[in-house]
């Protein structure tokens, strides 16, 4: 940075930005002080036009698999002072923060030349990406299609993920990992923080070839903000049958109520809660997806029954806070994904069908959805068949970031991908060589047309996408029973609490039991 006179009136403001850096049981580990600039007085730059990439959680969880398949060791650096390595686009001249003010011999006041990339800046995060990316291609690394934050050299003995200045390189011998350490440590100094073992907020154990994630210390603090720490466990997250009773809901607007219902709960603030379960549901703690889900439907508008549901769910995480998912080498097995639906899922409010479906690679956990379809449906096989459609959809991208990281063709039966559903009129569909109207189970007596396939032109792009991808052998539909069936976990919101505790044993283990062997 240079001091320089200006008599431009277009500068930028710069703040004084402050924060406390926690280690990973929640104690704080350092004060951090930055200047950054004030990318909120940045109008005059589209931030969707300088969108930065980060790496999907599946696609790192795909990745750790395949190192797990190939014993590569797994280590972790960090970039300090990252966005700083890049420089700005344009040149930038900005106002000094007021303790810093400075004049010339008569009096004009000074201004500062930006010559290196500014946390805060609205195009900050873009330009060190596509230094980052720059580099690291300069390695002979190639990006992956599908995640471009994934990158591998041409013969798969190295990976690398970069979470913004977060870096995770897994090596099969030391010769690799050491080359690759020391690029990164001249061109960035980077700090090395050993084996993986706390990585975007998750902690990892590993144990030959398995790895365990957990976000122990994520639920402890959050059930002490709650002030929850000393509550009785609860052993399902969803307990009430009755469904939410919308005319009994406050109108948004109604502040006094929503007032008082705050002051009635202290500790519970809800749009945080939610946020926190929604992060605990989509990476480590799939189980409690479908409550986080409903949950998050009411918290503008909520009630007591809202309230208690958030406990329910704390109360859960406190019985099963050492919970988290366990990732394996993939042993080759390719990629299974089990797809279900429901029929109607709220009667009483929209009428929509809630469909999921859990996707895994040779048993490891990849990614769970729960979502309500966009509009109703006249059946269960109807509602299943576009549950399928979306599933092959989500699959396919994390199958690609599979193929290309094990240097597996399209073409062979490695890559292709099993889809399991326990509705044989939706699998018919979706198989039949015959596009036209596809009638429901003649055994359960409903004649009657399901699928419209001619007369419905979404149906019918769905369908001719859904064959199209069968013909070449790219995927796989197949049958399997209701007790059986894992995405069954992600439709309904209540089970007896044996059957939920077996459905979930499909995507949680106990970490306290890692690494031992179980009956």
């Amino acid at each position: 940075e240079i001091f320089k006179e200006t008599g431009s009136s277009k500068t930028e403001q710069l703040v004084w930005n402050y924060r406390v850096k926690l280690d990973p049981k929640g104690n704080v580990e350092k004060f951090k002080g930055r200047l950054c600039a004030d990318g909120s007085k940045q109008t005059d730059v589209d931030p969707y036009l300088k969108y930065s990439p980060v790496v999907k959680f599946p696609s790192l969880l795909t990745l750790l698999s395949s190192a797990l398949e190939k014993n590569m060791s797994i280590t972790q650096y960090d970039i300090p002072m990252a966005y700083l390595h890049a420089k700005p686009s344009t040149r930038k001249v900005a106002k000094a923060p007021k303790s810093h003010r400075m004049l010339d011999k008569d009096g004009n006041e000074m201004y500062l030349e930006i010559c290196r990339n500014l946390y805060g800046d609205v195009e900050a995060a873009k330009l060190f990406y596509e230094h980052n990316a720059k580099f690291l291609l300069s390695l002979g690394f190639q990006q992956c299609d599908e995640d471009p934050c994934i990158y591998f050299n041409e013969e798969r003995t190295c990976y690398i993920c970069v979470y913004i200045d977060d870096i995770l390189v897994a090596a099969s011998d030391d010769h690799t990992r050491t080359k690759i350490e020391d690029a990164l440590t001249k061109k960035y100094k980077i700090k090395k923080e050993g084996d993986i073992s706390w990585y975007l907020g998750i902690s990892y154990e590993r144990k030959g070839n398995k790895i365990m994630a957990t976000q122990t210390s994520k639920i402890e603090r959050l059930l002490e903000t709650c002030n929850l720490q000393d509550c009785a466990n609860a052993t399902t997250p969803i307990s009430e049958t009755s469904p939410v009773d919308v005319r009994k809901l406050p109108n948004i607007d109604d502040t006094e109520t929503l007032k008082k219902l705050q002051d009635a709960h202290p500790h519970m603030d809800l749009p945080s809660i939610t946020g926190a379960l929604l992060n605990l549901a989509h990476h480590t703690r799939p189980d409690i997806l479908v409550a986080t889900s409903k949950l998050a439907r009411w918290i503008s508008r909520p009630t007591n029954q809202i309230y208690t549901m958030a406990k329910q769910i704390l109360r859960f995480l406190k019985a099963t806070k050492y919970d988290g998912i366990e990732i394996n080498a993939h042993g080759h097995k390719g990629m299974e994904v089990h797809v279900d639906s429901s029929h109607i899922s709220e009667r009483t409010i929209h009428g929509l069908s809630r469909y999921g479906y859990h996707i895994s690679i040779g048993g490891s956990p990849i990614r769970s959805r729960t979502k309500f379809h966009t509009y109703a449906k006249l059946s269960t096989p109807a509602a299943e068949y576009d549950a399928i459609c979306e599933a092959v959809k989500d699959a396919r991208r994390y199958n690609d970031v599979y193929c290309q990281l094990n240097k597996i063709a399209h073409s062979t039966i490695a890559a292709r991908i099993i889809f399991h559903s326990d509705c044989q009129p939706a699998i018919k569909a979706a198989t039949t060589d015959k596009p036209g109207c596809i009638y429901a189970d003649p055994e359960e007596n409903r004649q009657r047309r399901i699928l419209p396939i001619k007369n419905d032109k979404h149906i019918d792009v769905k369908y001719f996408k859904i064959t199209d991808l069968q013909h070449r052998k790219l995927i796989d539909i197949r049958y399997k029973t209701g007790a059986d069936q894992e995405a069954d976990f992600l439709t309904k919101y209540t089970f007896s609490t044996p059957e939920f505790t077996r459905k979930r044993k499909f995507f949680v283990k106990d970490s306290r039991f890692f690494g031992a062997q179980r009956g």
